[in-house]
């Protein structure tokens, strides 16, 4: 479920739902994206979510909204912190403009400042609604669309490797390391839970939709790459022209990218493959021959915002030695306001409060687009987004937030 909601004071009770409103928390939740949950999807939510952390907003006794948020914990350059990963927002039509949803939001944020959690993240429904929140744009989302015409590779996969495809429960299983170990070093991806692995590849799943296929990848040193992925045929005029749906790809190694990224590309009887959130680096760029072919289109990945300023940017490291003085405004969580002196490198950061004169003027959600390493500070100096205070301040705090790889997000939640 991705999130949605705005408002002015709000007209509902708010308190955590009871185990058995959890299916009404869910059909409040979908009316205010025009859905209906069936009881298959409610099932599957279940299992994924924290009771203590689903929030409902009634109103003369009956859910009119809710919110559910989930402890996660995110990479970040150097490390990872713990995230309240919030997973679903919404009102029914029926309450909208009430301020329902902004109050469904704030009470997730002052759970998650009680759990010590530094940040938090959600997928955005619309993008219009959450700069005034405080969140910003932390990763980016790419969406491939290859012509297999046109999908040679400018030179030869390495040879050698080997795929297997395998029933979800065995792929699951030898998908969950590699994705550990490419998240040790990527940041934006959250931790993955057993539980949470069905909910990633089923969550959007509809009742005409092809089975998953799941195929795993392995060089000379054992597996380093895996995809899942649909079939959609079509046989118009008797000619195959199926299409490819990617719905998850990675690997750990380059001939493991290269490996999984050539079987999929050559799949029998394919016109077309697509994959959407890929990382805005995605390793297919530069193994194919004719990347213009690819299509790419770029949109807004995970937001995030500071919960706890001090402690988000004492949990990252940096490219370089630094300091930096950021003068922070965050009207939604007051407490994140005023001047925090950033001292960070390789190895390690510090953060307090300070009462020297600010290097950056910003708002909490610029601090959030560039906590994970991708949003440069130089770039909002020059549109006005953030103010100065210091020459060359913005350029020292990019020589210190930029990382490599970009930030990636694999998987909404």
């Amino acid at each position: 479920m991705s999130a949605a909601g705005q408002g002015e004071p709000p007209a509902a009770e708010l308190r955590t739902a009871r185990p058995e409103e959890f299916p009404e928390l869910c059909r409040a939740v979908g009316s205010g994206f025009g859905e209906v949950p069936d009881e298959r999807t409610i099932e599957r939510w279940l299992p994924a979510t924290e009771l203590d952390r689903a929030w409902a907003a009634l109103d003369g006794g009956r859910i009119v909204g809710g919110a559910t948020a989930s402890s996660m914990r995110i990479s970040v350059p150097g490390g990872e912190v713990p995230m309240c990963g919030i997973t679903s927002l919404g009102v029914s039509p029926s309450h909208r403009r009430r301020g329902i949803g902004a109050a469904l939001l704030a009470r997730c944020l002052e759970q998650a400042r009680e759990r010590g959690e530094p940040v938090a993240g959600l997928w955005a429904s619309e993008s219009r609604i959450y700069r005034r929140f405080g969140f910003g744009v932390a990763t980016r989302a790419c969406r491939f669309e290859l012509d297999t015409a046109h999908a040679a590779f400018a030179r030869p996969a390495p040879a050698g490797g080997s795929v297997r495809l395998l029933g979800e429960d065995e792929a699951f299983e030898a998908f969950a390391p590699l994705y550990e170990a490419l998240r040790a070093s990527q940041p934006g991806m959250p931790a993955r839970p057993g539980v949470v692995w069905p909910l990633r590849f089923h969550e959007d799943e509809g009742p005409g939709d092809p089975p998953l296929v799941y195929a795993l990848h392995e060089g000379g040193a054992g597996p380093d790459g895996y995809a899942a992925y649909r079939v959609r045929p079509d046989w118009g005029e008797g000619i195959a022209r199926h299409v490819v749906e990617v719905e998850e790809l990675l690997a750990t190694t380059p001939e493991g990218w290269a490996g999984i990224w050539r079987f999929v590309l050559d799949l029998d009887l394919v016109e077309t493959v697509r994959a959407w959130l890929r990382p805005p680096d995605d390793p297919l760029s530069w193994l194919l021959a004719d990347p213009r072919r690819a299509g790419v289109r770029v949109r807004d990945g995970l937001w995030l915002r500071p919960v706890d300023v001090r402690a988000a940017l004492a949990g990252r490291r940096y490219g370089v030695e630094g300091e930096v003085v950021f003068d922070v405004r965050d009207p939604a969580l007051p407490s994140n306001e005023g001047r925090v002196r950033l001292e960070g490198g390789p190895e390690g950061a510090a953060c307090a409060p300070t009462g020297a004169g600010p290097d950056l003027v910003l708002g909490a959600e610029h601090l959030a687009a560039a906590f994970l390493g991708d949003a440069s500070f130089g770039a909002m100096v020059r549109v006005g987004e953030i103010e100065e205070g210091r020459s060359g301040a913005a350029a020292r705090a990019d020589r210190m937030f930029l990382h490599r790889p970009a930030p990636w997000c694999p998987g909404e939640f």
